[in-house]
């Protein structure tokens, strides 16, 4: 439980209420039963003592109250629970770096972030249940061992054996939906080909071996589900008749024992209503203890993508340079997959210069930029700004000092407002902004005009329009640096025109332009080629 209690902090203080009102709980679990007993012996006798009445209802009163009350605590526990595992899974997220991209695909981080996170919640509730109902059995077998060595020895066998047959069934079962899952997964996969190679399908005849694959994968799931439910069917109704039939045997026995005058009426009801809670708290121990394995396969999860990462701490002992240059690169070397992207790179800029690089695709333009964010580290070199090693900056620290506008650049699902506002959130400079972009007018129109919701990655939108609404909320920025990847390849000239009389308007600002455009290149006081650094 060390990584549990990891995961969630201190959360986990919050339990001991919960666990003291639980053995509470446990003990009126076991007294309501016998107080029945006493009183219905007591009934029998003719001798009924009202008091025991009164102190059963009172003591039932309890048992719900309690019930409530532990219910809205774990309630408010899971929930808090949740909200914390799942913000500090969104927080390691956004500092994945390359590598851990190559480890994790979109399906898995999902999984992690929604499904392990509400599964780690699920954990004490279960944990506590299983422990629960253990010494539920082990008190209840004591009292049968008190009342009948031999009734409580058929009880004992009947109990192991029920639970090696629904453990043994239950495992079977879920073995074969846990395949189930994957063979769904092969079928989604399937569909996503398809719907991607549509076109490709209607213009060929490749439906006949796509036709094919379907049909093996779907015998692939169907054989596996039917297996599956065979053996959950023998757990949740065949396994039934082992406790119908044991049962006869128990009425049986304390039919005899009764006979004999060595137990009451009132005891048989006791020992016949623990019988019972006896096989309930047996089928929740092997249900339970079978998700509690999910669960905790969901903990392992968690607790690597959460802890298990190359430390990305500051490194006090970094060098530091004093330059007057606003960025550098000191003999960079980077290589991915054992073949060398870039190679001794060195160059420096100085305040307010405009700096062009081109190069062949992927000789490593954008790798540059990746390395000023850290997104992945050198193989050996630094990188400074204003002297400072970068990799001694934090990402906060970097995005004050440096704004990207990255050549696949997301647009997230909130207004044009409130987006721009991320830069600055003066409307009037907003505008303005956009009107010596052009953008302006094309906003105005919209029905929200500035309020309009750039909905799935700004689907509504053209490539340039896109590009534009992310170039105003650069240009807004109050960063020194400006890193630009091919922020100009979706616009026209007109437009590239715009993007350049901004770029020359912005004197006090440091510009790294990575493009293919004579135009851009034009205004630049240096062009860098990268091909040299191979």
């Amino acid at each position: 439980m060390k990584k549990y209690f990891k995961v969630i902090d201190n959360l986990w203080k919050r339990l001991i209420f919960f666990i003291v009102l639980l053995f509470i709980y446990f003990l009126l679990d076991l007294s309501i039963p016998f107080l029945s007993s006493k009183i219905l012996d007591e009934f029998v006798l003719k001798n009924l003592y009202f008091k025991n009445v009164i102190v059963l209802l009172l003591l039932y009163l309890i048992y719900n109250f309690l019930n409530f009350i532990m219910s809205n605590i774990y309630s408010k526990y899971f929930k808090d629970s949740f909200i914390l595992v799942h913000k500090k899974s969104i927080n390691r997220l956004y500092n994945l770096n390359y590598s851990d991209l190559t480890k994790y695909s979109f399906g898995k981080i999902s999984t992690i972030i929604n499904i392990d996170a509400f599964n780690i919640g699920e954990i004490p509730d279960y944990v506590t249940d299983i422990i629960y109902c253990w010494l539920y059995i082990l008190v209840v077998m004591i009292i049968f061992i008190k009342t009948n060595v031999a009734v409580a020895l058929f009880v004992l066998i009947s109990l192991i054996f029920y639970m090696f047959l629904a453990n043994r069934e239950l495992k079977i079962a879920n073995k074969h939906f846990s395949l189930r899952r994957k063979m769904h997964d092969n079928l989604n996969l399937l569909l996503e080909q398809t719907m991607h190679g549509l076109k490709e399908i209607k213009t060929s005849n490749i439906d006949l071996f796509l036709n094919n694959e379907y049909e093996v994968k779907r015998d692939e799931w169907a054989y596996e589900y039917m297996k599956g439910r065979k053996h959950f069917l023998n757990y949740t109704i065949n396994l039934k008749y082992v406790i119908f039939i044991t049962k006869i045997i128990l009425y049986i026995l304390l039919y005899f024992s009764f006979s004999m005058k060595t137990i009451s009426i009132g005891l048989i009801v006791l020992l016949v209503k623990y019988y019972d809670e006896i096989f309930i708290n047996a089928e929740t121990i092997v249900e339970k203890s079978s998700d509690l394995q999910e669960f905790y396969i969901s903990l392992n999860r968690m607790y690597d993508f959460l802890f298990n990462y190359e430390n990305n701490e500051i490194v006090l002992s970094l060098p530091y340079k004093l330059s007057d240059n606003v960025l550098e690169f000191d003999d960079v070397t980077f290589s991915y997959n054992g073949k060398t992207i870039l190679n001794n790179l060195n160059f420096s800029v100085k305040k307010n210069e405009v700096i062009s690089i081109i190069g062949d695709n992927g000789a490593g333009k954008t790798t540059m930029f990746n390395l000023v964010f850290n997104l992945v580290k050198p193989d050996k070199g630094s990188i400074f700004i204003n002297g400072i090693n970068t990799l001694g900056l934090s990402k906060e620290k970097l995005c004050q000092n440096v704004a990207i506008l990255n050549q696949d650049a997301f647009l997230i699902d909130i207004s044009i407002r409130d987006y721009l506002s991320l830069s600055d959130s003066n409307i009037n400079k907003q505008k303005q902004i956009c009107k010596e972009l052009n953008i302006h007018d094309f906003i105005m129109k919209l029905p929200k005009k500035y309020d309009t919701l750039l909905k799935n990655n700004g689907s509504t939108f053209s490539g340039g329009q896109k590009k534009l609404i992310q170039l105003a909320k650069i240009f807004l920025s109050n960063n020194e640096i400006i890193l630009l990847d091919e922020a100009t390849s979706s616009l026209d000239k007109e437009m590239t025109k715009n993007v350049i009389n901004l770029i020359k308007k912005n004197k006090n600002k440091t510009f790294i332009i990575i493009t293919h455009k004579k135009e851009i290149m034009e205004i630049s006081d240096r062009i860098i080629d990268i091909n040299q650094y191979k």
